[in-house]
């Protein structure tokens, strides 16, 4: 499933080629993995298309990870992964960062702040795709030192909900690498 993550997170269908997603991947094991890269490929595309653009500016992070978690809730025999591709700017909801400034006020205090919001996401393995990277008219984060507290700052609210974190919790899309 896909979740729109704006100041009113929706899921959205993943419909590739024509296939639901989520239907396809839970039928025949083995078309699956005969079929995984082009799947992959066709996903990427749909993740990164025009059609998935929020339709308020505002961006509302935790409500998007709790309705994420509701869903993988409902597979309670299967891995459970959530893939955020977001800046990790959040500009809505209990964590709203016009208001709270990541700079100036350390992680533990955020974290209390908002921990009535933060979704419980045990064992939940949570990839961060983007964090630190803006789009205009936004300013960019003008410091690595900035980067590191965002990453920081996200890294102590899922570790709050219980997750694990990837590796990869930062892309960067000149190099199309993850770091």
């Amino acid at each position: 499933s896909v979740i729109v993550c704006d100041g009113k997170p929706e899921r959205v269908d993943t419909i590739v080629n024509g296939e639901n997603i989520l239907t396809y991947t839970s039928g025949n094991i083995q078309d699956l993995n005969n079929q995984k890269g082009n799947l992959v490929n066709a996903l990427t595309d749909f993740l990164l298309s025009d059609e998935l653009k929020a339709n308020d500016p505002e961006v509302d992070l935790l409500s998007a990870t709790s309705k994420s978690q509701n869903i993988l809730e409902a597979y309670p025999d299967s891995e459970h992964h959530i893939l955020i591709l977001d800046t990790g700017i959040t500009t809505t909801g209990a964590l709203d960062m016009t208001q709270i400034s990541i700079m100036e006020t350390s992680c533990d205090e955020i974290v209390n702040t908002v921990s009535d919001s933060i979704p419980h996401l045990d064992g939940t393995y949570i990839t961060f795709a983007g964090l630190g990277n803006v789009a205009e008219p936004q300013s960019e984060i003008a410091s690595t030192q900035g980067q590191d507290t965002l990453e920081e700052l996200w890294s102590s609210i899922l570790k709050y909900g219980n997750a694990e974190l990837t590796s990869q919790l930062r892309y960067d899309d000149s190099a199309n690498t993850a770091t």
